[in-house]
This record gives C-alpha cells, structure tokens and sequence, in this order.
C-alpha cells in the first residue's frame, strides 16, 4: 500500500534515464477528456524490432479505453496501485498527460508491460514518464530476457514518438551499466508476521513514542470520504509551505477521491487530540505488497524514521 503522507518528498523531474535504490526495513476532478487508442507510431502496425533472430515488438495502449491492461496486470505479482487504470486516470483528469502504456512481446508471448505518460512542456519538450508523480513505479516484467533488450525497445519508442528523452523510476528492467540520474531509498515493510512481531521490531524510541502518544490522547480515525479528504488537503497545504515547496493542485487529490479513495482503493488516515487534527496520510490498497513509499537520499532524518 503505497503510502501519501503529508511530510512525503516532492517528486522531481530529471533529464536521464531514473532508477530507484532500494532499501529493504521488513519486520517491522475535472472534465474527463475524450479517449480513444493511441495511433500506432508513423502509421506502423506497433513497434517492431529484429534482435538476434528474434522477434520483439510493442504495442501502445491507452488504458482507458483498453480494459486489456487491467486483466493483464493482474497477473504480475508486483503489480501496484501506480501500475492500475485507475491510477492513470487520476495523472490524466488532472495533468492532461497522455497514456502510452507499452505491451512489449517477444515472439508473440507477453515480456513486459511499461506504463507511460507523455508529458509535454514548452520548456522541455515531449518525453515519456514511467510514472510522472508516482513513488515507485517498475516495469512488469513477465520473464528473464535482459534488461537490455527492454532498453533498447524502449530507446525505439522514444525516438519514434520524438521524445527528448525518458524515464524509467526503476532498475529493475534496465542494464546494470545504465547510470541514475538520481536514487531514492524505498523501504519495505513485511505485514505477515503480525501487529505484535510488527511493533517489537520497532526500536526503542519508536516504541517510547507510541506509548507516549497513546498517554497523550491521540486518537486515530480511518476513513474514506470527502471531507477526510479535505483535512488531508488542509495539513498537505501547510506542511509543503512548512518545507518551502509549493502543494500539488487540490484537483490531483479530488481525482484521487473519485478514482482511487471513492472507489475503494483505499483509504485516509487521521490522527487528532481532541477533535483537532495533528496529522494525516493516504494509504493506497492494491495487489500483494505494501511500503512507505520513497526517500530522498538527502533527507536523512526521514529515512531513518521509516527504518525504525
């Protein structure tokens, strides 16, 4: 369950191919635009490749016209809220970006699948995101082949959608050569083992805190309507300010009310002392996995409180 907290660092663009650091810690809206399928790039049947004897090809697919991506995702175990339809509709009712959503195939079997906005801006021109305001978003990956077959298709693309470059917020699919421009840290929590084997790994000023803010009288509300929404919005506005940062548009969480909270995706966590609320994060439930979503390396403090 990826995590929206209001202290959650600010993601940021770069200019090269991204991957993410990761750092195991287990134990412990708008009008809706008109949708239609992507044509395929200069009037080709998808794009297709000839490496070394093989096949490779891949097909561009907006999601919200295609029910295909969701039943296909589904069968990727690491499949995550930021990889779903529903998340595509929030980035496209809000931001405009439009969906080109890779199905990459070798030989007529599905490889991989890589969700992508083509994000446009008279700055920096037309590039591809894998995912633009995601925490962490990898490619599917359905089987061994390298990953720099899927570099190279994915180079292909982008050169034929005259994109001025791509990112990719992961490392798992690109060859090990290939250079971040920036890491993040993701931290991982194994929800399995239960509340109790949970908090006894906690350390021991971590668990000094709890104990001192169950005494203290904070109360913890779950909910998933509107107005919860609404207080979430209020601490997000203050803490961005806090941190010299200006807020995501309210329309991107109204979006994330209608497709995600609204419809069960998930949910809103508020923590108050009498009737005032102190603190609040949006938590994300799909598929089988759940984080704290990411950490700038630069914001030590923060990670050290999520390893805790």
């Amino acid at each position: 369950m990826p995590v929206w907290g209001t202290n959650a660092a600010r993601s940021r663009s770069r200019n090269r191919l991204r991957k993410v650091k990761d750092h195991s810690a287990t134990a412990a809206t708008l009008v809706t635009p008109i949708l239609r399928s992507l044509p395929r790039p200069d009037g080709e049947e998808g794009v297709q490749t000839e490496l070394a004897g093989h096949s490779l090809s891949a097909e561009l697919v907006n999601p919200l016209a295609e029910n295909s991506w969701e039943e296909t995702i589904t069968m990727h175990r690491d499949a995550t809220i930021f990889h779903s339809t529903a998340w595509a509709r929030v980035l496209v009712d809000t931001y405009g970006h439009r969906p080109c959503y890779a199905q990459i195939s070798l030989n007529g079997n599905l490889q991989a699948l890589v969700p992508i906005m083509e994000v446009k801006s008279v700055f920096t021109g037309a590039r591809g995101v894998c995912l633009p305001f995601s925490d962490y978003c990898a490619p599917l990956v359905f089987s061994s082949f390298t990953g720099e077959l899927l570099s190279q298709k994915l180079h292909q693309i982008a050169r034929e959608r005259r994109w001025s470059y791509f990112e990719i917020r992961s490392h798992s699919a690109m060859p090990a050569a290939a250079a971040a421009s920036e890491s993040y840290y993701g931290h991982f929590l194994d929800l399995k083992i239960g509340r109790d084997a949970l908090i006894s790994n906690f350390s021991s000023s971590v668990q000094r805190a709890v104990r001192k803010a169950e005494r203290s009288g904070l109360s913890v509300r779950i909910q998933s309507d509107e107005d919860a929404m609404a207080t979430f919005y209020k601490l997000h506005v203050r803490t961005r300010r806090r941190h010299g940062v200006p807020p995501q548009p309210q329309s991107f969480f109204v979006n994330i009310q209608r497709h995600l909270i609204g419809a069960g995706h998930g949910f809103i966590v508020i923590v108050e002392v009498q009737k005032r609320p102190l603190a609040a994060a949006i938590f994300f439930k799909f598929g089988r996995h759940a984080n704290f979503g990411r950490t700038e390396k630069e914001n030590e403090g923060l990670r050290r409180f999520k390893v805790s």
